[in-house]
């Protein structure tokens, strides 16, 4: 490696790089500092999109289940005593599993807009 192959990098088109320059092609030297607010809303959003995919995955599916149990019984009269066991399966799940996701989402909803009213109070007052 000669001489000319090294490149003092501190230094644009043979000037001191202190700050960005007009030419085109130049790089700036600025950086912003990190700022945690906005990965923050980038992860409160998904964890809010999760929660209702899951929310209306089980509503759907619970919903189908049902109607599937409703309708096997509606055709075959003789069945409904087996089909009852399911749906307090079903009624279980709904006690347990859907007032679980509706709570978290509530929860998420609350602190999203509780979090929104006080940036915007802090910035009004």
């Amino acid at each position: 490696m000669s001489a000319t192959d090294i490149q003092d990098l501190s230094q644009i088109d043979g000037t001191r790089g202190s700050g960005p320059t007009d030419a085109v092609g130049s790089v700036s030297s600025f950086t912003e500092p990190y700022n945690p607010a906005r990965a923050q809303e980038h992860v409160r959003g998904r964890v809010a999109i999760l929660l209702i995919i899951a929310l209306l995955v089980m509503v759907a599916t619970l919903s189908l289940v049902g109607l599937a149990g409703a309708q096997a019984c509606w055709d075959h009269p003789g069945h409904c005593a087996a089909i009852k066991g399911s749906m307090e399966a079903i009624k279980l799940v709904l006690d347990t599993g859907l007032t679980a996701i509706v709570g978290l989402v509530g929860a998420v909803t609350g602190f999203y807009f509780g979090a929104k009213s006080g940036v915007a109070a802090d910035s009004a007052g």
